[in-house]
């Protein structure tokens, strides 16, 4: 386990807000990490401690009180860490609040069934898509 700290971002993307009324649901973020740490860092004061980055590689889900579970490109998960996180949300001692992350979109992958279709619904409460045109507001949701 590990405390999340985002890292600096540009001017550009350090503007995005996040309406108040989606601060409180799961999340599946999804653009570039440029894009996602912005976001990431405007949610920090209304993550719910303690915030726990999930790195499936390196480490096993927490067996301690989690507030806020944050998982790095999600779409890489392999089908055991989606079966083992699945498993994890849903046991019912855990009141957990998930960001998750993502360089393109992940409905794909559960059409072609790479992806979880259960987890994919427990994690997109709502999605926001990062990636903008010109013409376009900076966060849509594409729910």
């Amino acid at each position: 386990m590990m405390n999340c700290r985002p890292s600096r971002v540009s001017q550009d993307t350090k503007n995005i807000a996040v309406p108040a009324h989606l601060r409180a649901l799961n999340l599946l973020l999804i653009g570039k990490a440029e894009a996602t740490r912005a976001v990431l860092a405007d949610l920090q004061t209304s993550l719910v401690p303690p915030v726990v980055c999930w790195d499936p590689q390196a480490l096993d889900l927490p067996e301690d009180a989690v507030g806020s579970l944050i998982i790095s490109d999600v779409a890489r998960l392999t089908p055991g860490h989606q079966c083992q996180l699945l498993e994890w949300l849903n046991d019912g001692r855990r009141r957990v609040r998930v960001v998750a992350l993502a360089t393109g979109p992940v409905f794909p992958r559960v059409e072609r069934g790479l992806f979880s279709a259960s987890l994919y619904y427990r994690l997109n409460t709502v999605t926001l898509l990062l990636d903008r045109q010109p013409d376009t507001p900076r966060v849509r949701d594409a729910a």
